[in-house]
């Protein structure tokens, strides 16, 4: 998980690679590539993912994350294959 800021702000790739070389995405930008599957963001909520060495909150600290409930909109077709 990053801030906005940390990704790029609103015209930024929406993610950075962190020291770990994991990449923490922004709940922004993981809302537009929802919204550009033609899905539905349900609710997002910040949870702790996992504990770990690569935590920016220190060795043992907790890595925190974005829990998404998505789904299909009434009526709206799932994107294919072109």
């Amino acid at each position: 998980m990053c801030s906005l800021d940390e990704a790029g702000g609103a015209d930024g790739q929406g993610w950075v690679e962190r020291p770990s070389e994991r990449i923490a995405h922004c709940a922004e930008h993981t809302r537009e590539w929802v919204r550009a599957a033609g899905l539905e963001m349900r609710s997002v909520r910040e949870v702790t993912v996992r504990m770990g060495g690569d935590s920016v909150n220190g060795p043992t600290g907790e890595i925190r994350g974005h829990l998404c409930v998505v789904s299909k909109g009434a009526g709206v077709p799932a994107p294919g294959p072109a």
